[in-house]
């Protein structure tokens, strides 16, 4: 139990989420994942204060990750979209057809209010 208690604290140096830290101990040392699981949460259940904080750093880690994705996502279609600028001006008029008919935008004109869509940056 302790060298299984010592390679889950290897695994919490590398931010595994119990999932991952079950799959990589069962793969390299054969640890079977129910073992792995029970020793997890002893280890919990003795220190709440620092898991509550560790699962804390995970869920931003996981965070970061998938903003990370969105982002190399949008820059890739950023990119194909600056290589077909006819298809760029299809859409902008699309958007605009789409905003001005839209019921807010008929109320916003039935109160004189201009309405601006704002171009990105």
């Amino acid at each position: 139990m302790q060298m299984v208690k010592n390679l889950i604290e290897q695994c919490l140096v590398h931010h595994m989420s119990p999932k991952q830290a079950m799959d990589v101990l069962y793969q390299k040392e054969k640890i079977e994942p129910y073992f792995t699981k029970t020793v997890w949460r002893l280890l919990k259940e003795q220190n709440p204060e620092f898991f509550r904080k560790y699962d804390i750093r995970l869920a931003v880690i996981d965070q970061v990750l998938r903003f990370n994705d969105l982002i190399e996502k949008q820059a890739e279609m950023m990119s194909q979209l600056n290589h077909h600028p006819n298809e760029v001006a299809e859409m902008r008029s699309f958007k605009y057809a789409v905003a001005e008919a839209t019921p807010i935008s008929k109320l916003l004109q039935l109160f004189n209010y201009e309405f601006v869509i704002f171009e990105p940056i």
